[in-house]
């Protein structure tokens, strides 16, 4: 206010238009605020103003109590938007208005105020186009409501009260990441706030889910960003991330690694000069895709979503659009390629939707295209913005952004408990092999994971840098054939060479998604075998019968878990049954071993008893 006080009412106004040009909202709202103080009558200063907080998106309701108080008065159809003389507001303010009624579920209002503005500005108007979109998101709005899906949308604990956005999830739904503009719980951000919002700025936190299915107390991460720092990807599990160094002039994306020490200080994230460092990039779970979320001259308009393959040679291809059917005029941000690697969930502003920013879910055909998005639905979908959808690999749980249900209007988390609703286009198992018993001169560098019927590489799969820990993504339904690589130093070619371990998996399509965890011998038990010279030991590996994986085994739903008050522990007790003669090829047929089993041991195998069962093993990362 104090500098404002020497400005003109001429200059003050430029001050303002030329801020909402340049999209600084939060400060050119202050500016029309303070023109409001000294000229309180000046309806086109209260009009710009709500303009502004339109697009902050936080306060509706003030919003519309600022737009009655403007369209009270006269509106004109020639408006000049630079010209500080203007004494009338255009009229689209009826559909600001009427926007804002949209997203405060006042449909009835939102359309009587679009009729006000076609009364007035007739068919010929420029926002005509925008007063029949406003029409069809509440038409479309009302439909979804009326029918909504099964999933549950809850707010998560870990919310504050700052904005929470942009989780990041790794494929098995153990650790997400996501970024917030809250106070460090230490204090150290205090006093470092954005010039254009007055928030703190954003950092970049993780938090780790519970055995009681709780997330347990965000951590923040320190990657030397002093801006902004936000969280765009994530590889499938967790060990390299994709932030967002954003100063609010600048934009760059940086790329960091957890180590055993923490995470590295972010560089500059380059990966090819036909991929730009800027924008949403997110990579499929196998590494060799990705997808981009851009602004371009050859787009359709806004951020739009382009895809890029990595060639033989290590190259990534041009940016390619996923088509007119899924890229629109509007905005296609916040991708997120799911385990799968042929579903992707992105938010769009330009699609048929309830409101603002609603998500939507596309999946790869057949012949390489991208399929029309399809809406998500209501309840996951609301009249406000809800964006940055993630899910696990099993498609049960999800999370997302969304502005719904929140006092300011901040961004907040919210956990979706999908219950049938679509998710992932192809079920996948997540395979945990742990290689911690192996010696160093055992262990492999590199697994290859190839299709057992065409010999195509599916996934190149390097061990966990914090871990002892190979995590394989395995589409059910089909065989692979999985071995050991050395992995090239840098700036030398691989050198091919026999594997030293191979087995064959075999991954039934009546498998549920699930995260199998197992040891590395009991796959590949020749690595034990350290008398016999390495060629014969592949060559053996290489015959054995091939695994099939299984699920892990559960308790029976007929024993009776009791406690020992003595002991204070869980005694399982089997109910009886009586015993009857049994066919061994049956029992080894559907027996559940452990998470994977031996086909040659499975004839001879007899049912486990509750005491012999163990748990899978949890591959996290840890800090």
């Amino acid at each position: 206010d104090t500098t404002w006080a020497n400005y003109s009412s001429v200059e003050l106004f430029t001050e303002g238009s030329i801020l909402m040009e340049e999209e600084f909202w939060h400060e050119a709202e202050r500016v029309w605020a303070y023109a409001m103080k000294t000229r309180p009558k000046n309806r086109v200063a209260k009009f710009k103003r709500a303009v502004c907080m339109s697009e902050i998106g936080e306060d509706w309701p003030a919003t519309k109590a600022l737009l009655e108080e403007v369209t009270q008065g006269g509106l004109t159809l020639r408006y000049d938007p630079f010209n500080p003389n203007q004494t009338f507001p255009p009229v689209d303010a009826w559909l600001w208005l009427a926007n804002a009624e949209h997203r405060m579920g006042e449909f009835d209002l939102a359309r009587k105020h679009v009729d006000s503005f076609l009364a007035k500005a007739g068919e010929r108007h420029g926002s005509t186009e925008w007063a029949s979109k406003i029409l069809a998101e509440v038409r479309f709005a009302e439909r979804q409501l009326d029918n909504p899906t099964d999933a549950f949308v809850s707010s998560m604990s870990v919310n504050s009260e700052g904005n929470e956005t942009h989780p990041v999830l790794t494929a098995d739904g153990q650790v997400m990441f996501f970024s917030s503009d809250r106070a460090r719980s230490n204090g150290s951000n205090h006093g470092r706030v954005d010039p254009n919002t007055k928030t703190h700025y954003y950092d970049i936190y993780r938090t780790e889910l519970q055995q009681d299915s709780t997330w347990e107390e965000p951590e923040y991460l320190n990657m030397g960003i002093r801006n902004h720092a936000k969280v765009i990807g994530s590889d499938a599990f967790g060990q390299k991330l994709i932030v967002l160094d954003d100063d609010g002039w600048t934009h760059e994306l940086k790329t960091t690694e957890l180590w055993e020490r923490g995470w590295t200080v972010a560089e500059p994230f380059y990966l090819d000069r036909t991929i730009p460092n800027e924008g949403e990039i997110v990579f499929f779970p196998n590494k060799n895709r990705l997808i981009a979320s851009v602004k371009m001259r050859r787009g359709e308009g806004g951020f739009d979503l382009f895809e890029s393959a990595l060639d033989a040679e290590g190259r990534w291809s041009k940016l390619k659009s996923l088509g007119n059917q899924v890229n629109t005029w509007g905005d296609e941000i916040t991708p997120f390629v799911a385990a799968d690697g042929v579903t992707v969930f992105f938010a769009s502003n330009g699609l048929t939707s309830m409101g603002g920013l609603d998500v939507y879910r596309t999946t790869r055909n057949a012949s390489g295209g991208w399929t029309e998005p399809e809406h998500l639905g209501a309840p996951i979908n609301s009249v406000d913005d809800d964006m940055a959808f993630v899910i696990g690999a099993k498609g049960e749980v999800g999370y997302l952004a969304s502005r719904r249900d929140v006092k300011r209007g901040d961004l907040q988390l919210f956990e979706v408990s999908m219950n049938g609703a679509p998710s992932l286009e192809q079920e996948v198992v997540i395979l945990s092999l742990d290689a911690e018993n192996l010696d160093n001169d055992v262990q492999p560098e590199l697994l290859i994971v190839k299709d057992a019927n065409t010999g195509d590489v599916i996934q190149r799969v390097e061990r966990e840098n914090t871990e002892d820990v190979f995590n394989l993504i395995l589409p059910t339904g089909r065989d692979y054939v999985v071995e050991s690589a050395e992995a090239p130093l840098p700036g030398e070619d691989a050198v091919p060479q026999a594997p030293a371990i191979r087995r064959t998996l075999k991954v039934s399509e009546d498998l549920a998604p699930e995260v199998i965890a197992l040891t590395f011998e009991e796959v590949f038990l020749e690595v034990e075998s350290k008398d016999e010279p390495q060629n014969e030991v592949a060559e053996n590996v290489a015959d054995t019968a091939p695994f099939v994986v299984r699920a892990p085994e559960k308790l029976n739903t007929d024993d009776t878990l009791v406690m020992d008050s003595d002991t204070e522990k869980a005694i399982v007790e089997e109910a009886p049954v009586e015993e009857a003669p049994v066919d061994q090829a049956l029992v080894a047929e559907k027996t559940p071993n452990s998470e994977v089993v031996n086909e040659e041991a499975a004839v001879a195998a007899e049912k486990p008893s509750a005491d012999s069962i163990t748990p899978a093993k949890e591959g996290k990362a840890t800090n």
